[in-house]
């Protein structure tokens, strides 16, 4: 289930820069109309790749801070490129339409337990009712990232055209001037 938390994770921050993205397409094309001049328009542009950019280096920074701790310290460089290319490889595929469905699973509530249960069935007991209680948080993440992905409007306008990387995860490209801060903690 932890790989459906990171990808629904990822997925809710691409769906939510590709909202603001549109958002900002919408005033730019507005400027557009209003004989705006064109290096005003490309810097709003640059901004929008910026934002995109940034959005991505960030959420593969998080997930290797919250899910790396056991990685050796030089293959975090590594793994955030990787990363990286990965996300772009998912919001490419976001743009290009592509729908996404993370099914979880149905959780049993446990049976309740009798007052005269010996204290080894009472920690039982306790031990998988906090389970289940983190395995539905987890469930509600996923699910918000769902609804979040629906939010997306107007697919296939290649908002994610301004990002380079990320069409082939096969590829073989250099990312090494993809570093978010140069620091391989």
């Amino acid at each position: 289930m932890e790989t459906a938390v990171v990808v629904s994770y990822i997925i809710e921050k691409i769906s939510k820069v590709y909202i603001n993205v549109q958002k900002i397409r919408f005033h730019r094309q507005a400027l557009t109309e209003l004989k705006a001049s064109k290096s005003e328009t490309a810097q709003i542009e640059e901004h929008e790749k910026k934002e995109i950019e940034s959005e991505i280096n960030k959420t593969a920074t998080e997930i290797i801070k919250e899910h790396g701790k056991q990685i050796e310290k030089g293959r975090k460089k590594e793994l955030t490129t990787g990363l990286k290319k990965s996300i772009k490889f998912i919001a490419k595929s976001i743009d290009n339409g592509i729908e996404v469905e993370v099914i979880t699973p149905y959780l049993e509530e446990p049976e309740a337990i009798a007052e005269t249960a010996s204290e080894e069935e009472k920690k039982t007991f306790n031990e998988k009712t906090e389970k289940i209680k983190q395995q539905k948080e987890k469930i509600e993440i996923i699910e918000k990232s769902a609804n979040t992905l629906k939010e997306i409007t107007d697919v296939g306008k290649g908002v994610m055209k301004l990002i380079s990387g990320g069409e082939n995860l096969d590829e073989e490209t250099d990312d090494s001037s993809d570093d978010t801060d140069g620091n391989e903690e």
